[in-house]
């Protein structure tokens, strides 16, 4: 079986990224604003683009979030605070970014840590948790997310499909 990597060149464009959110029924602004911050950042990372912006996709709901984490958090990856409290559904658990930029940039920061990307771990990261022993093991395709990332052994099965379908569109 084929694996997701995640570090590595895009295999789609940003462009095929919002229509292909938009056949999703995303928020506009999150399917195509976001897409062009991703694909801006993504690649002087080494991330491939559209793997993380699929991976915002299942994260966000295609931007209608609809838990603790709402539009104004700019938080694409779910990304908890250094010491959360209280429960997945508290907003204060989750970690707050000023703009699309820097959310986008600590979900990119994070996803490189745990892909085990060149140059990191960072100095000084914009993502709260960005702690060097994710760094330690790394999981260098989307498939090897499920059980590090979540908890769900089939975490990774939407990111997987959602990649194949932004390249596909």
């Amino acid at each position: 079986m084929l694996e997701t990597t995640i570090l590595g060149t895009a295999q789609a464009t940003d462009e095929q990224a919002c229509f292909w959110a938009l056949d999703h029924g995303a928020e506009q602004w999150f399917a195509c604003q976001i897409p062009q911050i991703y694909w801006r950042i993504g690649p002087l990372l080494g991330i491939r683009p559209e793997v993380a912006y699929a991976q915002a996709a299942h994260e966000t709901g295609f931007g209608r979030f609809g838990r603790a984490v709402t539009r104004e958090h700019h938080n694409y990856a779910g990304l908890k605070v250094t010491n959360p409290t209280g429960a997945d559904d508290n907003p204060d658990a989750h970690a707050r970014f000023p703009t699309p930029e820097v959310g986008v940039l600590a979900h990119l920061e994070h996803l490189g840590l745990y892909a085990g990307a060149p140059g990191f771990p960072r100095k000084q990261p914009v993502d709260p948790r960005h702690f060097e022993w994710i760094f330690d093991k790394p999981a260098s395709t989307v498939e090897e997310l499920s059980g590090r990332w979540a908890p769900a052994p089939t975490y990774h099965t939407k990111i997987v499909k959602f990649v194949q379908q932004i390249i596909d569109r």
